[in-house]
């Protein structure tokens, strides 16, 4: 089973607390891995963290990478995870469930607008017990989302097409009304 996430490795993105999570619910499960994309002032305490906790084989600092490469990952994955303090939108998530991919996001200001129980699953800000718990939940039932239909209503809601679509919208609408 693969977590993977992106972002910067930064305080507000929480990869410290990601780490702590995963430790908990998988530390002992050699099956579980989690991959993290992005680069940063914490890389050297995020080393540290896995190092102390015994997860060199199991959870893994990939720097930065192009989207190529990371979408490659993400077609590999299970489940994507990100536990930000503040999001404005959350493109990363918007990759992640473009991929198909079932999401676990914090309510940080961005993903409430659009991850919903048939996508993944919302969780408080700093919040590890709900984060190992749905960390655990997606491990175990996982099968219970369909890819599929989580990529296709991502790609209808925003998709190139779609966003130029809603802006044409607004347009029209305020050149009526002028």
């Amino acid at each position: 089973f693969r977590f993977v996430s992106t972002g910067s490795l930064i305080q507000g993105k929480r990869m410290d607390l990601l780490i702590d999570a995963f430790q908990i619910a998988f530390g002992q499960n050699k099956e579980v891995q989690l991959y993290i994309f992005g680069e940063g002032a914490e890389r050297n305490k995020l080393e540290k963290l896995i190092e102390n906790y015994g997860l060199t084989n199991q959870v893994f600092l990939m720097g930065l990478a192009d989207r190529k490469e990371i979408a490659g990952k993400m077609h590999e994955s299970d489940c994507f995870v990100l536990a930000s303090r503040l999001e404005t939108f959350g493109v990363a998530y918007i990759e992640a469930l473009a991929a198909g991919l079932p999401v676990i996001a914090t309510k940080c200001g961005g993903p409430e607008e659009f991850v919903h129980t048939k996508n993944g699953l919302l969780i408080e800000v700093d919040d590890k017990e709900q984060l190992i718990a749905a960390m655990e939940y997606m491990y175990n039932n996982v099968r219970k989302y369909d890819s599929e239909n989580i990529a296709n209503e991502t790609r209808a809601k925003f998709s190139p097409e779609a966003i130029a679509n809603q802006l044409t919208d607004v347009y029209k609408n305020l050149l009526s009304k002028s």
